[in-house]
């Protein structure tokens, strides 16, 4: 049997120049010149980072570029040279570079004979040694080989087709492409759950092996040191185990000499491996990577510099040059140098883009100045304020509706040589009274003419305001409902129409209300219910009445501890329906109306409304508050210590103001299952406590000692529903 090791068999194999030519991708053209063949063969720069994992290749790359670049001269007819002298031919090619020598190979058949014939190996040693700087070849493998490998490495081993891009392994002098990178490896010890080694750890095949640390995940490559995992190349790990195998099996077998073929193939095999390259190329490898990522760098930097230049001589400034940013262009535009004819190819884009770039940020700054002039003239307005009467304040509009009256839009459009200041603003604010009338009457002529089946004259004032002083009279902000605050896009009647001031606008312009014809028809239902005429009843009359309604189309469910609906004021009663209306048990609405007793004793459970710790409420007798509202106590307090009023009275001494920030009233639950209807007889008042059965009857044992509770003397029956509307 052969002692040959499966590395020998391959190098050999490898060495073979006849197979080796065959597994190169020439060029069947015959005479074509170097340019075209270049441009045919050469490495695109918009392709260097994608190709990041072949660092030999990026070496060969920048080598390449280097001396094209020296060159400067284009080869005519290549007759006249090749006629010379075989030996003198050499001789001018020993002076290349090795990767110059593989390009000759590439560019027509001549040449190509001529520098991988078996006699040119004397120019292949020699372009070697007089480049000591590339990693030189290894004694199993031929230069030509191991050329390619370092340098191009666009063939795929494990598969055999050419690839652009694949991961040169200089140390087991393999090219593999990622898509098959995982099964051209042996781990020799792999992670838990994974596919187990051949063979153990301390089997004898691992020894005659070379491994490698490199892989394609880790950037920069690292070096073979022992605390790393091992890779090895799987067709070497099966060639290896059945050569190991034979010798055993000679062994075995008591072949004579077999034992000392078998210590000299490990002999032999081991000082092989010893004049392999393994942490030389990667460290080669990896300054190569640097190098061309600095040329690429630098070589990117200069295109945009010239780019620059040329944006910058049509009349383009740096801001909008910078705000497009052409760090990109070069890479997609795959401009790998600023010729004329590339910049007329980009020109029109970039102009287009540079342009609109100038346009965005000139909207930004004219954005950014005039939101600078808006907040001038909102902190006038808080100034103006300061000298009215501060209940009268929920009368004002939001600040960004005085930018549609033709004074403050004067002061707004103002040269922007002008600097606009506070004081500037008076005149504006002197005409703003004028304004206000207008908005008012403009007001409400829309309301009024939204609302159904009305014949109001324009100059009846007093029946204007009357009609929408009308409990059904229900409006809701276009603006609020929108943004989604539901609870507070309603309003009833012109008083709450009139306050509703915290939502911005910038026009003047007829759109902001829609009349609720469902919120109408609740509100006049409800007056029914209560045995008013919705035609003459206000909102302040229901507001007066102050009943209290469950919705008879909710279902029962837990709210706030217990298991019961929601109790309702009037207002909240058409809010609900307002909302509930696409639902399909709310097509038609059902109330009842809590019994005197029940209403009673809900409102001692009900939050106090409005909230005194909301920052709502102001001082009445100064402007201190104007645009920072306070607490209900922290406004009693400031009247007090401020302004020496003892006792403070609501809407006369301080007031609350509804702001962006109100809440609405958290409605109180009544419990229905099981109902809480029954209160001690025993304990007058008791502060309307309301029991349960069970519990009271609890409640009389612990306290009143009553066993046996006689109804209508110590159980008193308090009923909550006074009677239920008929469905609309």
């Amino acid at each position: 049997m052969s002692d040959a090791s499966p590395l020998e068999d391959r190098s050999s194999e490898i060495d073979n120049d006849n197979q080796f030519i065959q597994q190169l991708p020439f060029l069947d053209a015959d005479d074509e010149d170097f340019d075209t063949v270049g441009a045919r063969i050469s490495f695109h720069e918009n392709e260097w980072y994608s190709a990041h994992r072949c660092w030999g290749l990026m070496a060969g790359t920048v080598m390449r570029r280097e001396r094209r670049q020296r060159a400067g001269t284009k080869f005519g007819n290549l007759q006249g040279f090749l006629d010379l002298p075989l030996d003198l031919i050499l001789e001018v090619f020993g002076h290349l570079h090795p990767l110059d020598v593989y390009h000759l190979s590439q560019t027509a058949k001549a040449l190509r004979n001529i520098v991988l014939a078996r006699n040119a190996r004397s120019l292949w040693k020699t372009v070697y040694e007089r480049h000591p700087d590339v990693p030189q070849c290894p004694p199993h493998m031929s230069e030509p080989a191991w050329t390619t490998l370092i340098f191009i490495s666009t063939v795929c081993e494990v598969v055999s087709s050419q690839i652009k891009v694949t991961i040169t392994l200089h140390i087991l002098h393999l090219s593999v492409h990622r898509s098959v990178e995982s099964i051209s490896y042996v781990l020799k010890n792999p992670p838990e759950g994974s596919d187990p080694a051949p063979f153990a750890n301390d089997h004898i095949v691992w020894t005659f092996l070379p491994f490698s640390c490199q892989r394609g995940d880790y950037l920069p490559w690292t070096v073979s040191t022992e605390d790393q995992e091992h890779w090895y190349n799987s067709r070497d790990v099966e060639a290896m185990a059945n050569t190991v195998a034979r010798f055993e099996q000679d062994i075995v077998e008591g072949r004579p000499g077999a034992e000392e073929d078998f210590e000299r193939f490990k002999d032999s095999t081991k000082e092989a491996l010893a004049l392999w390259h393994t942490d030389e190329c990667i460290i080669w490898s990896n300054k190569a990577l640097e190098d061309a990522s600095d040329e690429h760098e630098d070589r990117s930097q200069d295109i945009l510099h010239r780019m620059n230049e040329r944006l910058e001589d049509l009349g383009y400034s740096d801001k909008d040059i910078f705000e497009y940013d052409l760090h990109g262009v070069p890479k997609t535009e795959n401009v790998r140098r600023l010729t004329r004819r590339a910049w007329r190819a980009i020109r029109p884009r970039l102009e287009a883009q540079v342009t609109a770039r100038h346009d965005e940020r000139l909207r930004a700054e004219h954005e950014a100045f005039m939101a600078g002039r808006k907040k001038i003239i909102e902190h006038a307005y808080h100034e103006y304020k300061k000298t009215l009467q501060p209940s009268t304040w929920k009368q004002f509009p939001h600040h960004t509706e005085l930018f549609a009256y033709d004074e403050f839009s004067d002061l707004l459009n103002l040269p922007s040589d002008f600097d606009l200041t506070v004081p500037m603003c008076s005149g504006a604010f002197e005409k703003l009274p004028g304004y206000l009338v207008q908005r008012r009457e403009r007001q409400l002529l829309e309301l009024v003419g939204m609302l159904p089946d009305t014949d109001i004259s324009a100059d009846d004032s007093l029946a204007t305001m009357a009609h929408l002083a009308l409990c059904t009279s229900i409006f809701t902000c276009i603006g609020c409902a929108a943004s989604g605050d539901a609870d507070r896009n309603h309003a009833f009647g012109w008083e709450d129409v009139s306050a509703h001031n915290w939502c911005p606008r910038d026009d003047v312009s007829p759109g902001r209300w829609l009349f609720s014809a469902v919120g109408s028809r609740v509100a006049a239902s409800l007056a029914r219910f209560l045995d008013l005429d919705p035609r003459q009843t206000s909102t302040t009359d229901m507001d007066q009445i102050d009943a209290r309604f469950l919705c008879a189309k909710c279902p029962m469910e837990p709210y706030r501890g217990v298991y019961g609906r929601k109790v309702f004021t009037w207002r909240e009663c058409v809010i609900h329906a307002i909302q509930m209306q696409s639902g399909a048990a709310h097509h038609t609405h059902s109330w009842h109306l809590l019994t005197p007793v029940t209403t009673a004793w809900i409102k001692r459970h009900e939050d106090i409304h409005p909230s005194p710790v909301e920052k709502a409420w102001s001082c009445n007798h100064c402007s201190l508050h104007v645009g920072d509202f306070v607490t209900r106590k922290d406004a009693q307090c400031h009247v007090k210590n401020i302004h020496s009023v003892n006792i403070a009275i609501e809407n006369i001494d301080f007031f609350y103001h509804n702001t962006p920030t109100h809440e609405p009233r958290r409605p109180v639950g009544l419990a229905q299952h099981p109902s809480a209807e029954y209160r001690c007889g025993r304990c007058p008042d008791l502060g309307f406590r309301l029991f349960i059965r069970e519990r009271l009857d609890q409640h009389l044992l612990d306290k009143h000692g009553i066993e046996n509770p006689v109804d209508d003397e110590d159980v008193v029956k308090v009923p909550h529903i006074l009677k239920t509307s008929t469905p609309e």
